[in-house]
């Protein structure tokens, strides 16, 4: 099976253009790769151009098309976060789990309260969260670390597993932690695959966020 931790829908910002990556369409290309399963969250929160109610339609549709294969995680942006500050979008079922982009909201670096808020939702809830991992301030590897261990319930995955040997430390201290390899320099993947903790190593696309001119991607 083949199971895909790491896909977007939504409007996306390319080459300068604005597009927008509907539901079907992208579930279309992942049926045609042969994946079975995966985690999708919308851009549409980034592009400012959706509200609250047209963000859960859009969830609602993917979840209709994909019959039971997707599971949809709702990226929270500053600007969603403002218009439903008490994350009511979240109680009717449609969404499985949270995304936190760090570089996008500085949530660890400046806005704990705020985090933690909606952490206690997740966990409330019972949902999975993922978070941007990388070398940006606030959101590496062992900066995320204190989520894990605060909220134990949780499932977190740190995405994009970089930087990675930092990671792998992290999935060794922390048993409800995994990560992804969404973006992640090829030359990496097989080194990390080769560690002892990669039954928590996920695979993940980043589509449509693809650059096939660098070795970064799928």
């Amino acid at each position: 099976m083949i199971f895909d931790a790491h896909v977007h829908m939504g409007y996306w910002m390319s080459n300068g253009v604005l597009r927008y990556y509907s539901p079907r369409r992208i579930f279309s290309v992942l049926n045609r790769c042969g994946v079975d399963r995966f985690i999708v969250s919308s851009t549409s929160t980034q592009a400012g151009v959706i509200s609250v109610r047209d963000l859960v339609r859009e969830a609602r549709e993917m979840r209709r098309v994909a019959k039971g294969r997707a599971y949809v995680y709702c990226w929270i942006s500053d600007d969603l976060y403002r218009m439903d500050e008490n994350l009511e979008m979240l109680s009717d079922g449609v969404y499985s789990g949270i995304k936190l982009h760090e570089v996008d909201v500085a949530w660890n670096k400046y806005r704990r309260d705020d985090l933690r808020k909606i952490l206690n939702v997740a966990a409330r809830k019972r949902m999975n969260v993922m978070l941007h991992s990388g070398e940006y301030p606030g959101c590496s590897p062992g900066e995320l670390e204190w989520m894990a261990r605060e909220y134990p319930a949780i499932k977190f995955n740190f995405a994009h597993c970089r930087p990675a040997d930092e990671m792998l430390r992290v999935l060794e201290r922390n048993r409800n932690v995994y990560t992804d390899v969404a973006y992640m320099n090829v030359d990496e993947i097989a080194h990390v695959l080769q560690m002892d903790k990669s039954h928590r190593i996920m695979f993940g696309s980043d589509i449509p966020a693809l650059h096939i001119d660098d070795r970064n991607g799928m």
